[in-house]
């Protein structure tokens, strides 16, 4: 069976009809009577707030990789119940992009990667190796079809997933927030290829994402989820007004132009057009504050590191020191050496030389008391995690805290980690991205740690949860802890960051505040110095921004 070729008739291409479901022992439904379509050929996005059922309902269309649980009301393509497609056509026929490359990579090579799905189709070789040829010339990855899966970078990695989805020549793409572990040069790029699949081949294609801003008015029309249900359904231009006008906190995930122009007393759908000169002559822009001096807690001095039985260093000669109080933005491209840094200062990885010293006291001699007020995040949250039910989980570790179940459930009284409360009892495998960010964090809180480590603890997260995090955080620094954190998100860094540093070819450049940082960059920008023209970018966020007295 094929819908991709199959004639166009009045039914929609994708139907949800009153669909529901409810976890395993969960207290309310992931999802609750969601009626919604995709037609034939249309790119649709699909936003809302982390834990807002986007991962739920994208496994329940795929059906193979559907959770475990209630499901009620129907899920049709081209007509047909997918509970009721076999596995074959399926498997063929919807192509599902993981959130995470190393949930859907398996295979040492790209090329082996893409070949690996059509075998088990049973595609005869002749037409394995075509398909293989023309997505490789496609996408541009000749050079690196034979290259180790793990020496790729994450964005060769995602390419090669989608690479890999498209092989199969699906009717329907959908992407599980396909951009949340890449660095803005990597995300921008593969979004626009995205495009150009979709205009080219005329793919429909159904994505989640937290941070769709160079794609936006680029789709058909956008889906916007809320505790389960679907909130609003519109054109890009209809859903920015709407989300405008009622302050939505899912506006903040929308292009920095939409927010830019609702300063001028524009509707929030003008953001979709460049700003004129004389619309920026009637802007002003209020610099951000400086963050004072902190006493030095963690000093690193030309620190060099390798992983184990490789010669060439990941990192070269770093040199940095981290005041009590201070957050720390490290920023850089995907492979750059953010996560090694990280996994060296919380001692997984040796030094070949230098030293780290943690309240003066070099890293080789931490004692176990010492060590145990650092918190690691790490870029993979599922690390943290052996329990089955997340309530569980936590629990335990928080009795070996001497913590006791009051004091841990306690956290889910904290506006960051609220959303916890609905899948407690679920298991961590079965939570979004954006959960186990938050699950992972609450747990290391329970440390009580004096410096955190944290591995891009954005990830996943939507807007909003973002910028409950960035609070947190803040507020956390305030109270003396370090905060040493690597980030894909400019806006992030320039809102919350003390100071940030760049990495690059494994040397750490000088660390400065924002503002310096920002402005002497080209391409590595926030989404509002992107929306402004080179000339004006005088802000690096909406929220600098005001609008001059007497100016209409």
């Amino acid at each position: 069976m094929t819908f991709y070729h199959s004639d166009t008739t009045k039914t929609p291409f994708l139907s949800l009809q009153n669909l529901s479901f409810t976890y395993p022992g969960g207290e309310k439904p992931a999802l609750e009577q969601i009626t919604a379509s995709v037609e034939r050929g249309e790119l649709v996005l699909l936003l809302g707030g982390t834990g807002s059922g986007k991962t739920t309902l994208l496994k329940l269309i795929k059906q193979l990789i559907a959770p475990f649980g209630t499901r009620t009301g129907e899920i049709r393509l081209a007509g047909e119940e997918v509970s009721c497609l076999p596995k074959e056509t399926l498997a063929r026929e919807v192509g599902y992009l993981f959130q995470h490359t190393q949930d859907q990579l398996c295979m040492p090579t790209p090329l082996e990667e893409m070949a690996f799905g059509l075998r088990q189709l049973g595609s005869p070789p002749a037409a394995i190796s075509r398909r293989c040829g023309e997505l490789s010339c496609y996408f541009g990855m000749e050079n690196w079809l034979d290259t180790p899966i793990e020496q790729l970078s994450g964005g060769q990695r995602q390419l090669t997933a989608l690479a890999s989805v498209l092989a199969a020549d699906p009717s329907l793409l959908l992407l599980d927030e396909p951009t949340a572990q890449l660095d803005p040069v990597h995300s921008r790029s593969f979004l626009e290829q995205l495009l150009r699949l979709h205009r080219d081949n005329g793919m429909t294609v159904l994505a989640a994402l937290h941070q769709p801003e160079s794609i936006y008015f680029q789709a058909d029309r956008v889906l916007v989820l809320e505790q389960g249900r679907l909130l609003f359904s519109g054109t890009p231009e209809e859903t920015a007004d709407f989300l405008g006008k009622t302050n939505h906190p899912l506006f903040s995930a929308l292009p920095a132009g939409c927010r830019a122009v609702r300063v001028l007393g524009y509707p929030a759908s003008r953001g979709k057009e460049p700003l004129q000169e004389k619309d920026l002559s009637r802007l002003t822009a209020t610099p951000l504050p400086a963050a004072p001096p902190k006493p030095p807690l963690l000093t690193l001095k030309e620190v060099t590191a390798a992983y184990p039985g490789q010669s060439r260093p990941v990192l070269r000669e770093v040199d940095l020191q981290l005041g009590a109080g201070e957050l720390f933005v490290l920023l850089g491209a995907n492979g750059c050496g953010k996560t090694t840094l990280l996994k060296t200062i919380a001692g997984l990885i040796p030094l070949c030389s230098g030293s780290i010293r943690l309240e003066g006291e070099k890293s080789t001699l931490w004692r176990p008391t010492a060590f145990a007020q650092v918190g690691y995040l790490p870029q993979d949250p599922m690390e943290l995690f052996d329990a089955d039910r997340l309530e569980e989980d936590l629990l335990s570790y928080g009795r070996s805290r001497g913590l006791d179940q009051a004091q841990v459930e306690g956290l889910l009284d904290q506006p960051l980690f609220s959303p916890l409360k609905w899948v407690w009892k679920q298991n961590p495998l079965d939570l979004s991205g954006g959960q186990r960010q938050l699950a992972a964090l609450a747990k290391l809180m329970l440390k009580k740690p004096k410096l955190l480590l944290l591995d891009e603890p954005g990830k996943g997260l939507d807007a909003a949860a973002s910028a409950r995090l960035g609070e947190r955080l803040s507020k956390l620094a305030e109270e003396g802890i370090a905060i040493l954190l690597s980030c894909h998100d400019p806006d992030f860094a320039a809102r919350y960051g003390h100071r940030c540093g760049f990495l690059f070819h494994g040397q750490l450049l000088p660390a400065q505040p924002p503002e310096e940082f920002f402005a002497g960059n080209r391409f590595y920008l926030t989404s509002l110095q992107q929306y402004f023209p080179a000339k004006g970018r005088m802000a690096l966020l909406p929220e600098q921004l005001g609008r001059k007295e007497g100016r209409p």
